[in-house]
């Protein structure tokens, strides 16, 4: 199939190029793999970024970016896009983006998604300071003004697999890696925008080390442990608060291998967002816990917060 193979990094501009850097270094546990004229790129593993950060005076959410499989599928994708009246923007510099080839678009919020190939690999594992081991960049998930219309996108022309939905509001999208999502839309945005990066680890000791870094450097958690039931993954999420994003790192979060797999269609209640925090004698809202919520459940916005989405209202470019 004609799809991403892998989430490969996010791209943020930021007003303080130093700070960033240190939080995510401090925080997120990532390494400079190189700083050049007001970029820095951060690495967790071998690929050489997971992570671009770009000192602007227009901070916000610059791109999404997923690895093609080849030149072959790189190409063919990028056609296929091209086909379909997309406007297409090509480049690739090893020295500058440390990238041979990309393509970027917008989707139809005017988010920009990047697919790329032939990224550098690091010769050697990052040295972690912090005793908590990192796996891969698994998710990011964007919080966009009409879930199906970009669900129409993201499967149609780039090749997304819905894993999920949860009540035609929030779809799981999942690529060659077969991870339950590499990506997740959440609708009912006013301003379109990345809710969250996610960081899969190997054990729930490296999530745990992360959970009592975070707190022990006084960074505010958006949502403490949990298991999604969508996913079974379990972890925790932190607020990049100065970027107003969040970062989660989770473990156990599981892969679609049959592939006759048909997506759910979830409800929005809190046992979805959280296995372990189910209320009510139905396991699903109580009419308070609606109330508090601010709206009828099964609409968009409630959905989004049942979720813990749209915490942070981030600007996008």
């Amino acid at each position: 199939m004609l799809q991403p193979k892998r989430l490969g990094y996010v791209a943020l501009d930021v007003a303080d190029l130093e700070a960033a850097v240190r939080f995510y270094q401090d925080v997120i546990h990532l390494e400079v793999s190189l700083r050049s004229d007001g970029v820095a790129f951060l690495t967790g593993g071998r690929e050489h970024h997971w992570l671009v950060l770009r000192q602007s005076d227009r901070p916000g959410f610059n791109r999404v970016a997923y690895e093609m499989e080849d030149e072959e599928q790189f190409d063919a994708i990028s056609e296929r896009i091209e086909r379909a009246g997309v406007a297409v923007t090509r480049g690739g510099d090893l020295r500058t983006d440390r990238v041979e080839r990309w393509m970027r678009c917008a989707d139809p919020d005017g988010l920009t998604v990047e697919l790329y190939t032939g990224m550098i690999e690091l010769p050697v594992d990052p040295a972690y300071g912090h005793n908590v081991r990192l796996k891969k960049p698994l998710h990011a998930v964007l919080r966009v003004g009409d879930a199906r219309k970009s669900y129409a996108f993201y499967s149609g022309l780039l090749g997304f697999q819905a894993s999920d939905w949860v009540e035609r509001h929030a779809v799981f999208l999942r690529c060659a890696d077969r991870y339950h999502h590499s990506l997740a839309l959440f609708g009912g945005a006013a301003q379109p925008a990345l809710d969250h990066l996610c960081i899969l680890v190997p054990t729930l000791d490296d999530v745990m080390r992360a959970r009592v870094n975070t707190l022990a450097l006084g960074v505010p958690l958006r949502n403490d442990m949990i298991r999604h039931g969508p996913s079974g993954s379990i972890g925790f999420y932190l607020k990049d608060e100065a970027n107003q994003i969040a970062i989660e790192f989770c473990v156990d979060h599981r892969q679609v291998l049959d592939d006759a797999h048909r997506p759910r269609l979830l409800p929005a209640r809190e046992d979805t967002l959280d296995v372990w925090n189910a209320v009510g004698p139905s396991g699903g809202l109580t009419i308070e816990a609606v109330r508090r919520l601010g709206g009828p459940s099964g609409d968009q916005t409630t959905v989004a917060r049942v979720l813990g989405i749209g915490v942070n209202e981030g600007a996008s470019k």
